[in-house]
């Protein structure tokens, strides 16, 4: 129904090697692949190697490395959906 709102559940694996991955998903129609609606869902995936202790400073790394890789996949969301 127009207007309603779901939960969405969505395995997902994690990368073998370590490191910052982001993905982003939209919907689409079932009819028509090429009509997107809604916000892109973001997912954003820290590895880290086994054993790795996080501090204060690389997790900051990590958080602009995220943002910088959210920021390049809005822009090519932005230019795909136009």
């Amino acid at each position: 129904m127009p207007g309603q709102e779901c939960d969405l559940v969505i395995p997902l694996m994690s990368p073998s090697e370590p490191g910052s991955f982001a993905a982003a998903y939209r919907l689409c129609s079932r009819e028509d692949l090429d009509i997107f609606f809604g916000e892109p869902m973001w997912c954003v995936v820290n590895v880290l190697q086994e054993g790795a202790v996080v501090d204060e400073v690389e997790r900051v790394r990590l958080q602009l490395e995220q943002q910088h890789q959210i920021d390049t996949l809005m822009q090519s969301f932005t230019n795909m959906t136009q």
